[in-house]
């Protein structure tokens, strides 16, 4: 596998799953909250809903995005030689 298509795969296997998080944890979060009633330091945010939704987002698929890539590194790291790499697991074989 070239290097840049082993990049993208990684870059796949990190940002996808922390965007489905991302997206999940955003519509749970605003359907509590307003984001009119959010403080930041204990002054009112001042943002439109929709800017606040945004920043919502990026700041929640920054941070899963952060575990997953810490995630994949830990479970590459761990194995001996090539039996640890996550990308070579294949998913119907059943061993990790």
């Amino acid at each position: 596998m070239s290097a840049e298509r082993r990049a993208v795969r990684i870059a796949i296997q990190v940002l996808w799953p922390a965007f489905v998080v991302a997206a999940a944890t955003n519509a749970v979060f605003f359907t509590v909250f307003d984001p009119h009633d959010l403080t930041a330091f204990g002054q009112p945010l001042e943002l439109p809903r929709e800017a606040a939704y945004t920043l919502g987002f990026l700041l929640v698929w920054c941070a899963t995005a952060a575990s997953s890539a810490l995630t994949l590194s830990i479970a590459s790291k761990s194995g001996a030689g090539d039996a640890g790499r996550v990308d070579d697991v294949s998913p119907t074989s059943g061993e990790p």
